[in-house]
């Protein structure tokens, strides 16, 4: 718990819904350390009686979401073009739209224990890297969940990789 934190609200999705500040939440540099690690490691969790959101600790970063209002039984009732749009939308609320710009929908909806689960993979240099958004819909398209907690993780380094450092270490990797 933060003391600065504390009786905090925000209205991450601007329409009116005000969250509250509860905790936060820290990974730590291994499991057996009580030192907290120093790259995504600290995360900010508010909440409304049946929803909440995370934040990367001092960002205004969106990293997850739960609402557990919504039914969802595998019965999507939306095309996929309708979710994609309606996650489009979702993920600008979380992510600045630059960022979100690096971002490649997979381009096939997954069903997750009933839900509708649309997935966006960042990309370097055309390798695959793990910082993976991922929103989930209920039957009737409402959005349900999403996880970030990766999101724009590789800001902070993408300069210092290219191209060709990438293709040195998968051939050493695939030797």
């Amino acid at each position: 718990f933060i003391d600065s934190l504390k009786n905090q609200t925000k209205d991450p999705f601007s329409d009116g819904t005000h969250f509250t500040y509860k905790r936060s939440e820290v990974k730590y540099k291994s499991a057996s350390s009580t030192e907290s690690g120093s790259f995504y490691s600290q995360y900010d969790v508010y909440s409304t009686d049946t929803k909440y959101v995370e934040y990367l600790a001092d960002s205004n970063l969106i990293v997850y979401y739960d609402d557990i209002n919504y039914p969802a039984n595998g019965q999507q009732q939306c095309s996929e073009e309708e979710l994609l749009q309606k996650a489009k939308d979702f993920l600008q609320k979380c992510i600045p739209a630059s960022e979100l710009a690096k971002y490649t929908y997979s381009g096939k909806p997954s069903d997750a224990a009933g839900m509708t689960g649309l997935k966006f993979t960042r990309y370097i240099d055309g390798y695959q890297t793990d910082d993976v958004l991922l929103v989930f819909f209920s039957d009737d398209g409402t959005i349900m969940g999403y996880n970030g907690l990766e999101a724009c993780k590789f800001n902070s380094v993408s300069t210092k990789i290219t191209k060709e450092k990438l293709d040195t270490a998968t051939a050493k990797l695939m030797k």
